[in-house]
């Protein structure tokens, strides 16, 4: 996926983020984030580099310290 820019545009990562089943139950998927993402720098006319994302796990508040 990484892209070179060739030309004066701005380059961008995306970097989304999931950390709550709620999140990713009610359209905060992963998957939705970078779909938002990626329409937005394609509006913006930015070239995307690359895609980061991460997937915590679920604590429940019990575990919790």
């Amino acid at each position: 996926m990484m892209k070179k820019n060739t030309s004066k545009s701005l380059s961008t990562a995306i970097y989304v983020r999931v950390s709550t089943e709620e999140q990713a139950q009610e359209g905060f998927s992963i998957r939705a984030q970078i779909e938002k993402l990626k329409s937005y720098a394609m509006l913006k006319e930015w070239d995307i580099y690359d895609v980061y994302s991460e997937a915590c796990e679920i604590i429940e508040p019990t575990q919790r310290a």
